[in-house]
């Protein structure tokens, strides 16, 4: 006898994309596997896992996958650097290119300057470093909640 209850069932929804996706799946490019879960708005989604997975890009450093969701950085690089397929151009001048969120990649989390999001791109934001430019002041930054949340402390 099989039990499917509401809460322990699986249910596919319907994506804008045109595909069938569970909430709870995986990703996976390059032997690297990310588990997703996929925002469900008036029960359907936006995009299902197999085009997320298709989102994904290579950074420009150590050719290894970024995924929807992941933080990225953003570093300026002198002429004559031949990317790697499939990594990104955030802008030609000057040349800047998309770079992930590893600890040999990103010089620190105060980096971080930015998430890929779908469709593939970046949703820039102000990275610990550029707060603390800007305001003149020491920025505490913390990234281990999948946010980043900054404090910054007024100096004098």
């Amino acid at each position: 006898m099989e039990f499917n209850f509401w809460p322990f069932k699986k249910r596919k929804f319907m994506a804008s994309c045109g595909h069938e996706t569970y909430r709870v799946g995986t990703v996976t490019h390059k032997g690297e596997t990310r588990k997703l879960k996929i925002p469900i708005v008036n029960g359907k989604a936006q995009y299902c896992h197999k085009c997320i997975e298709e989102m994904t890009v290579i950074c420009a450093w150590c050719k290894k996958p970024i995924f929807i969701g992941d933080f990225i950085t953003l570093y300026s690089i002198e002429s004559g650097f031949m990317p790697p397929f499939k990594s990104v151009i955030y802008s030609k001048n000057p040349l800047t290119m998309v770079g992930c969120e590893r600890t040999h990649c990103a010089d620190t989390r105060a980096d971080y300057c930015g998430i890929w999001i779908p469709p593939g791109k970046v949703y820039k934001m102000m990275s610990a470093v550029e707060m603390g430019m800007a305001s003149g002041s020491t920025v505490i930054s913390n990234t281990s909640n999948g946010k980043i949340d900054s404090v910054i402390l007024k100096s004098g």
